[in-house]
């Protein structure tokens, strides 16, 4: 296949990448088609470059969730909910 067609289809597939990343590596051909090395940023690279609150609000969820899980689950009755 054309070189340019999969250096495209392999940058659309990294735009969809959820977690914030760098490029090694250049785009490179390989034995199977085209690759390339990524690597994960650190989280601090991460804070700086975006939200410098993000890691707070992530926290905060965490307590929030774990607070959920330990209190005792009560049925819709006793909650005064209508089932």
């Amino acid at each position: 296949m054309d070189f340019e067609f999969l250096k495209g289809r392999l940058e659309r597939f990294l735009a969809i990448i959820p977690e914030s990343y760098r490029i090694a590596e250049d785009i490179q051909k390989s034995p199977k088609g085209l690759s390339v090395i990524i690597e994960r940023l650190p989280a601090s690279q991460t804070r700086q470059a975006g939200n410098p609150s993000a890691a707070k609000n992530t926290a905060q969820t965490t307590k929030k969730n774990t607070a959920q899980k330990t209190e005792p689950a009560l049925p819709a009755e006793l909650k005064g909910e209508d089932v």
